[in-house]
């Protein structure tokens, strides 16, 4: 999916990164936020879930820790609250 978010230029990686805020997509084909991300990711993968969670670094280079799920819904509140702490 990382070749996905560079060949489209959008997704959530890059929105996690650069709004540096956390970001869930619970069902990854009903999602209308990133069009071109959301259909080249279904052509190409069965991810239905994403969790996108930004990392900061020193050098403050945009950067993200993602997770993806077969399932939709697969990631909840908690979920975003134990990535922020990692």
């Amino acid at each position: 999916l990382d070749a996905v978010h560079r060949h489209v230029d959008e997704g959530p990686c890059l929105s996690a990164a650069h709004e540096r805020r956390a970001v869930r997509i619970d069902d990854l084909a009903a999602d209308r936020r990133w069009p071109r991300y959301r259909d080249a990711a279904l052509e190409c993968t069965r991810v239905r879930s994403v969790i996108s969670l930004p990392l900061f670094g020193e050098d403050a280079t945009p950067a993200t820790l993602s997770c993806y799920a077969e399932s939709p819904w697969a990631f909840n509140e908690e979920s975003l609250e134990l990535g922020q702490l990692y």
